[in-house]
């Protein structure tokens, strides 16, 4: 009966509850005492244990962060960075994901806007959004590529559309072709109101709009971006070098 009974919950998908109930019946001893109740409501949480921290790490793998272990608790709130803790701490909690708000994290290069989207990133999929990294210039190459080889790009907007949180890593670090704003501007007319962007640049978004050569299309994105916004802007020297020397 009992092997019959492991082998139905593994027909069923339910390995972690078959183990956990093999060691119930080898390892009495462990759990003389404890209630019908008590024992069964073991074998259900490690269920849902392995089958929440086995989707985790699909979710985790197919956003694509940079670093599985960007932490916000090992956010340096050094002196002269600029960093709001309270905000952050806000932020942890995932609250602008539901309310579909962006986040434009600025500075320049090493100050750590990378790690910062990062660390939300993790959180996001821990608390079950669906989330994806992407560099910009990585995105451009991805639907020129599409575009040459004749995809349906529309296809890959609606990929872009349905992510809980997209991050956009060096945002216009390079002057984009009038193609590229034309991505962008359909990428934001789509998220917008559905789900939240970060976008991390070494620019201001003052300066947005002339590097993206203005006009109503451009004032319409930046409208879209800016308007519901959390900005932040990161100071102070490069984190790689304070890694170094510590």
């Amino acid at each position: 009966m009992t092997e019959e009974t492991i082998q139905k919950l593994r027909r069923l998908r339910m390995s972690a509850m078959a183990d956990a109930y093999l060691a119930q019946i080898n390892e009495p001893d462990n759990f003389r005492g404890m209630t019908f109740d008590e024992r069964f409501a073991m074998l259900v949480d490690r269920e849902c244990d392995v089958r929440y921290n086995n989707k985790l790490k699909r979710m985790i793998k197919n956003a694509r962060f940079p670093s599985d272990h960007a932490f916000i608790s090992d956010i340096a709130y050094l002196p002269g960075r600029n960093l709001d803790k309270d905000l952050i701490m806000r932020l942890a909690t995932c609250n602008y994901i539901a309310e579909k708000r962006n986040i434009i994290i600025v500075g320049p290069t090493g100050v750590g806007k990378t790690f910062l989207a990062n660390c939300l990133g993790l959180l996001a999929c821990q608390n079950g959004f669906r989330a994806r990294y992407v560099r910009l210039p990585d995105l451009f190459t991805e639907f020129g590529i599409a575009i040459e080889s004749r995809r349906d790009t529309a296809r890959l907007l609606k990929e872009y559309q349905k992510y809980d949180l997209l991050i956009l890593d060096e945002y216009l670090l390079s002057e984009p072709r009038p193609e590229d704003t034309q991505i962008m501007f359909e990428i934001s007319e789509r998220r917008y109101d559905r789900g939240a962007t970060i976008f991390c640049s070494q620019f201001d978004p003052s300066a947005w709009h002339v590097q993206l050569g203005g006009g109503p299309m451009v004032e319409a994105m930046l409208d879209r971006i800016t308007s519901n916004a959390y900005t932040m802007v990161l100071t102070g020297e490069s984190m790689r070098r304070y890694k170094a020397e510590v």
